[in-house]
């Protein structure tokens, strides 16, 4: 379906449709691109607001979290494959209010606040309305903001697969994260603790305290040459910063040790990859898994750091210190009225 909005014919997404905006006709506002490429191509955009189809439920969003994967989508690096529906709007995680349910909904009433994640295939949520499979969102607890909401799904999910991926980490196994201040690092260390492993980690000398205060048992400066001396033989790398953090640490692993990368698949230059066990990990949207992690937040068993809270209209902004690395944490977009 196609609709003409002020002087500019836009296409509905893939199993959506367009709702006539009300009143005034401006819509919404959404943070798009219409093609790959640098900060120049990202707009703030009015557009129509959409309205939701069988299964999915339209959420009015409070908050929208920002990740690594929003700059590299708007740079074109998943081009080949996952190519996108263009002019795109970006962002997965979020958190917000139920506004409008589709034909065959009944988990969630309108009124209910909601956190999950988008698809590829309904738009991103760097908007003010976002269309999401039902089964795709979870509650949001009480005891949590709505800003925590919104940081924890992709990276939360994310960190949980790097500790169970084929084989979970057990009790007294050694765990070294790679970037253990970072949106998944910093979960991934917590949840390592909490599963009862040894877990050292690789930060930025801003950041160590931070990351000790998170549970690591040994917080270690990034750039240090000496991690043979500082480590025991390891079993399980989560690596989230990629190849040249990962070069310095193959002769510290045990015989199939476990090696799981956010960024890059791991290739042991020089050594034979073989000897470990190794994976790129990626992750699909699971509200049952996103509610017990969201649970454990309010249980105030798990932490997630949050270390800028800026508008939609700040977009490029995020995304520009997202690209540039050195975020503790979290970047959140606050997008509407909790």
């Amino acid at each position: 379906m196609r609709r003409v909005f002020g002087k500019i014919q836009l296409a509905a997404p893939a199993g959506v449709s367009w709702l006539s905006p009300r009143g005034s006709g401006i819509g919404m506002r959404a943070a798009r691109i219409h093609g790959y490429g640098g900060p120049e191509v990202l707009r703030i955009e009015q557009v129509p607001i959409p309205a939701p189809g069988p299964g999915q439920v339209r959420v009015r969003l409070t908050a929208s979290g920002v990740n690594p994967l929003d700059w590299k989508v708007r740079e074109g690096a998943l081009r080949d494959i996952a190519p996108l529906p263009l002019p795109f709007t970006l962002g997965r995680d979020l958190c917000g209010v139920v506004d409008s349910s589709g034909p065959g909904t009944s988990r969630f009433r309108c009124g209910e606040t909601v956190m999950g994640l988008t698809d590829w295939r309904s738009g991103g949520a760097f908007a003010e309305y976002a269309i999401v499979a039902e089964s795709d969102l979870s509650a949001k607890p009480r005891g949590i903001s709505h800003i925590e909401a919104a940081a924890l799904p992709l990276a939360g999910l994310t960190a949980h697969a790097t500790l169970t991926s084929q084989h979970a980490v057990r009790a007294g196994e050694r765990v070294l994260v790679l970037g253990g201040a970072g949106g998944v690092g910093h979960l991934a260390v917590q949840l390592a603790k909490l599963r009862g492993a040894w877990v050292a980690a690789t930060t930025s000398r801003h950041h160590l305290e931070f990351v000790r205060s998170l549970g690591a048992d040994l917080v270690i400066e990034r750039h240090r040459s000496d991690l043979a001396a500082l480590l025991a033989p390891v079993d399980r790398v989560i690596d989230t910063v990629g190849p040249t953090a990962l070069a310095p640490i193959w002769n510290i692993l045990k015989p199939g040790a476990r090696i799981r990368s956010t960024v890059a698949a791991p290739a042991a230059p020089g050594a034979d990859v073989g000897t470990y066990d190794t994976a790129l990990v990626s992750i699909s949207a699971d509200s049952m898994l996103l509610a017990e992690l969201a649970q454990l937040l309010a249980d105030g068993q798990l932490r997630v750091e949050v270390q800028r809270v800026l508008s939609l209209s700040q977009t490029g902004d995020a995304l520009a210190l997202s690209q540039a690395g050195r975020v503790r944490g979290k970047i959140v977009l606050s997008i509407g009225q909790f």
